[in-house]
């Protein structure tokens, strides 16, 4: 396989599959969970303003990501934007 010639996206998911936990540096363990607690704490405080925003994406796309505090199916695009 020569990754070079590969997008982005598939060299990334080759890494992510071919991944093991104890091949990982601590510090990428520790920067991962510090992101995901920060990705996870915006959605969150965003949550109120939901409400406002899913009707605007609702019935677009193939349902194919969860709006997270609705539970609606939406395109990946427009629930990365909800």
């Amino acid at each position: 396989m020569n990754l070079t010639k590969q997008a982005v996206g598939a060299r990334l998911g080759t890494f992510v599959v071919e991944c093991r936990e104890d091949g990982v540096p601590e510090e990428v363990v520790e920067k991962l969970r510090c992101n995901l607690l920060h990705d996870l704490s915006c959605a969150l405080a965003a949550y109120t303003e939901g409400p406002v925003v899913w009707p605007l994406v609702a019935d677009r796309g193939p349902a194919e990501s969860t709006l997270l505090c609705h539970g609606g199916k939406v395109d990946a695009e427009h629930a990365a934007f909800a």
